[in-house]
């Protein structure tokens, strides 16, 4: 399975920013793009506007969390 395209939601900008790093070594040859959005309303906007291979989802995005 190729995974191109990832969206990372999380709020906190230090732990996007490890995840980033982190995502980027482990699939350097397989990503194509990853997106990044700290909040919930901007991550559902994106999984409308654009087709994802994978998402990582912090769990705690202000009042919703990253089940709903």
């Amino acid at each position: 399975m190729s995974i191109q395209k990832i969206l990372l939601v999380d709020d906190n900008t230090a732990d996007a920013s490890a995840m980033s790093r982190y995502i980027r070594k482990g699939l350097a040859e397989q990503i194509e793009k990853l997106d990044y959005t700290p909040t919930y309303m901007e991550a559902i906007n994106a999984l409308v506007e654009n087709k994802y291979d994978l998402a990582f989802l912090d769990y705690y995005l202000g009042a919703q969390t990253g089940l709903d």
